[in-house]
């Protein structure tokens, strides 16, 4: 989910709402379906080019997030989600409508878009399932679909929606062992 710029939603609820449904609803849904999944299955994020590492202004959250390939835990980073919320909360007035420049969240080094860090956290958590599943021989990864014509981007994407569907459906389909803890885009694996 991702609110318009022109949406006039205080932006403390903007992110609160963004995170909740973009970081913490995967979460569940994973964490409920990982013990269903079979040796060989596969778990694919659709995650969002706005969630690379560098949106972070802080080398140590960058470095934080980074450790989703072999330290960051899913407690930890659910943490750092909520101090990502807690910060823009505890530095923004609740009428305003979009981050003010020099922000509590900012200075502690978070972006200033939710969508971008609830997407680089879903990429994090796809990261961090590649490592605890893999010993099932289950796959996760993550994808970007690119900007798609939908609702959700007033139509105003390059792509179609079936394009945007083509490389989560293909890495639905790859061996588990050629796209577990990576992240694709065009059916390519892509730098975080």
């Amino acid at each position: 989910m991702a609110y318009k710029h022109s949406d006039a939603t205080p932006w403390t609820q903007k992110t609160r709402n963004t995170v909740s449904t973009n970081f913490f609803g995967t979460m569940i849904v994973c964490e409920a379906l990982a013990p269903l999944l079979k040796t060989g299955g596969r778990m694919v994020t659709v995650a969002s080019g706005s969630g690379h590492l560098r949106i972070l202004r802080s080398e140590d959250l960058r470095r934080e997030f980074a450790g989703a390939d072999s330290a960051l835990t899913v407690p930890r980073l659910s943490e750092l989600m909520r101090q990502f919320v807690t910060d823009v909360e505890a530095g923004t007035p609740p009428t305003v409508s979009a981050p003010l420049p020099g922000a509590l969240h900012e200075r502690r080094g978070w972006p200033g878009h939710a969508y971008g860090m609830s997407k680089l956290a879903q990429i994090a958590l796809a990261k961090i399932y590649a490592r605890e599943l893999s010993a099932r021989g289950i796959a996760s990864c993550a994808c970007d679909p690119g900007g798609c014509r939908t609702d959700m981007s007033s139509h105003s994407g390059s792509r179609t929606a079936a394009q945007g569907a083509d490389t989560p459906a293909w890495l639905a389909f790859q061996p588990p062992s050629e796209i577990t803890g990576r992240l694709f885009f065009d059916r390519a694996e892509v730098g975080w």
